[in-house]
C-alpha cells in the first residue's frame, strides 16, 4: 500500500513538474520588446517562431552555432515602419548575429533592428532567397545548414491577419 502511495505521489510530482516548464526558451513575451545577439563569434543557425493572432504577434526562438568571424558587429537602425514590408542585407560581407525588435499594439507590428558581423575568411558567395518560410498566423522555422549563413531577410505584413511572413537570404561562407 505504501508503495503504490508513493508512486502514485511520484507520478502526480512528474506530472505537475511537466506542466510548468516550458518547452522552449522563448526570447520574447508576446507585446514585449526582443533583444538577441549571439555570443562573441557566433551566428544564427536557427529561428522559430509562433504566432498567436489574438494578440496580433510572435514569440521568437533562437540559436546560434560557432563561426569564423571577426568581433566587427554593427547594428542596423530601424529597418522598416509598422505594417511595411521591408528587405534588409547585412552590408558588405557581414552575416546576422542578432535581432532587436518591438511591439506596438495599436499597430499589431514590430519594427526591427538587426546585428551583423563581419565574416573573417572568403567572402561569401552563392546567395540565395528562401521561399517564405512561414504561412500567415502559422509556425516559422528556419534552419541554416553548416558553412551557411543568414546576409538577408525580407518581410512582408498583412494589417488583417496581424502577422508578417519572412524569407531569408542565405550564403555560403
Amino acid at each position: 500500500m505504501a508503495s503504490a502511495l508513493v508512486s502514485l505521489f511520484t507520478l502526480v510530482a512528474m506530472v505537475i513538474v511537466t506542466e510548468c516548464v516550458p518547452q522552449f526558451p522563448w526570447i520574447n513575451e508576446y507585446d514585449e520588446p526582443m533583444n538577441f545577439l549571439c555570443p562573441n563569434k557566433q551566428i544564427m543557425m536557427y529561428l522559430s517562431s509562433d504566432h498567436d493572432n489574438g494578440r496580433g504577434d510572435r514569440i521568437w526562438e533562437m540559436y546560434c552555432r560557432s563561426a569564423d568571424l571577426v568581433d566587427n558587429c554593427q547594428q542596423s537602425d530601424y529597418v522598416n515602419e509598422f505594417d511595411q514590408t521591408f528587405n534588409y542585407t547585412c552590408p558588405g560581407n557581414r552575416v546576422l548575429a542578432g535581432i532587436h525588435s518591438y511591439h506596438e499594439n495599436s499597430k499589431e507590428d514590430r519594427r526591427f533592428k538587426f546585428t551583423c558581423c563581419r565574416a573573417s575568411s572568403t567572402p561569401v558567395s552563392g546567395c540565395r532567397m528562401t521561399d517564405f518560410v512561414n504561412d500567415w498566423n502559422l509556425k516559422l522555422t528556419m534552419f541554416v545548414k553548416e558553412c551557411y549563413a543568414i546576409k538577408t531577410i525580407y518581410s512582408i505584413n498583412d494589417d488583417n491577419k496581424k502577422d508578417r511572413r519572412f524569407k531569408f537570404g542565405v550564403c555560403k561562407l
